[in-house]
This record gives C-alpha cells, sequence and structure tokens, in this order.
C-alpha cells in the first residue's frame, strides 16, 4: 500500500514539469514576437518606404502613391518649424516623428 504523502508529492512534481514546460514554450513565443515587434519599431521611416508627415493638418492624405496609408512614428521625420506645422526628413537624426507608411509594410 503507497502512502499518501508519496502520491502527493509525485503529482507535484508531475504538475511543476507540467507547468516548467508551459513556461519555455510561452517564452519563445513571446520572445520571437518580441523581436519582431523590436525590428519593426526600429525602423526609420526611410526604411519603412515612407514619408514624413508633411503637413499634420492634412494627415497621411497628401501621400503620393496610390496604396493606403497609415500614421506612425518612426525615426528619421524631424519637426518642421515651432509648433511643428509637419516634419521633414532627415536620415541622420534618430529624433520620433510622423511618418506616412503603406498599411501593411
Amino acid at each position: 500500500m503507497k502512502k499518501r504523502g508519496a502520491n502527493l508529492a509525485l503529482e507535484i512534481i508531475v504538475i511543476a514539469i507540467i507547468l516548467l514546460v508551459v513556461l519555455v514554450v510561452m517564452i519563445y513565443m513571446f520572445g520571437s514576437k518580441a523581436s519582431l515587434f523590436a525590428k519593426a519599431t526600429g525602423q526609420s521611416c526611410q526604411e519603412r518606404n515612407g514619408e514624413c508627415l508633411g503637413n499634420s493638418n492634412k494627415g497621411c492624405d497628401e501621400w503620393t502613391s496610390g496604396a493606403k496609408p497609415v500614421l506612425v512614428y518612426a525615426k528619421g521625420c524631424i519637426p518642421d518649424g515651432n509648433p511643428p506645422a509637419g516634419y521633414r526628413s532627415d536620415t541622420s537624426s534618430s529624433e520620433v516623428g510622423a511618418c506616412c507608411v503603406e498599411l501593411g509594410k
């Protein structure tokens, strides 16, 4: 006849192993997604094939491409004027500004 204490310890060990496996899988999934997020947010407006928002009153309506634009904030777009009336492109700048990019890029 098995002791109740030994059976309980075995159940706890099995549950702990299962939880550890789930934790490792979750870290892997979220870690890979985080690297995709970091890659996407680290790009400049020019690297995303975007255009700096020239006139902040128009939004991305002045987009020259035929694609559907979306407004994002990316490096390489610096404020133009004080207060800013828009943003101009400066590839050497690490300042973040408004950028219009094609949806899904």
